[in-house]
């Protein structure tokens, strides 16, 4: 009988532990928090130097920017890295989006998931810097998409840049005044990477 009760009280401190631990993965996840440091894949990525950069979020009708990408295997996005840096500090806020590719006139469609959560202007530095964001989508391998940057308005003095390469692709920008998706270069691709959790 003593043994048995020493076996109940070794296995209940090996168990305890794993249950706080299960309660704290389930707030986090319930919360919204991305998953911890670590537990990412890089599934694909257009990185490198920069030459040069897009704005988003300037002007009175230039608003958001989008980049296009084919998929490089059916995954589920979790994590996308920008390239940004801010100009000015304003209120501005930023999401990105996995959209759909309109193979009729080539521009982004439509949303694919769900949106990463904002994130403040005042949070990016005045130099380029990795930003990540946390949308949710399912991807389908050998078909096209876009990797989209959001912002909350429009402010001349209040932006960010989008930093890019010379790999040809596309970037095209969400005009707020028409509203429509244009194609700005074929040429060029802002700087990404795209993750998911393994």
């Amino acid at each position: 009988m003593k043994a048995f009760i020493t076996y109940l009280v070794c296995l209940f401190w090996v168990l305890a532990p794993l249950a706080s631990l299960r309660a704290i993965t389930i707030a986090g996840f319930l919360a919204g928090a991305p998953p911890a440091a670590g537990g990412y894949v890089s599934k694909q990525s257009v990185v490198g130097a920069s030459s040069g950069s897009y704005s988003v979020g300037i002007g009175t009708t230039t608003r958001d920017r989008a980049t296009k990408f084919v998929a490089s295997s059916t995954y589920r996005v979790t994590r996308v890295d920008l390239y940004l840096e801010s100009v000015g500090s304003g209120a501005t806020t930023f999401t990105v989006e996995i959209w759909s590719h309109d193979s009729g006139g080539d521009l982004p469609s439509a949303i694919v998931g769900t949106a990463s959560a904002s994130v403040a202007q005042s949070s990016i530095p005045a130099a380029e810097t990795i930003t990540s964001f946390y949308p949710s989508a399912s991807l389908t391998s050998g078909t096209t998409y876009y990797v989209v940057c959001k912002c909350s308005g429009v402010d001349p003095s209040n932006y960010v840049l989008w930093h890019r390469n010379e790999v040809a692709g596309q970037v095209a920008t969400y005009h707020a005044g028409t509203p429509a998706w244009s194609s700005t270069s074929t040429s060029r691709t802002l700087k990404y990477n795209i993750y998911n959790t393994e």
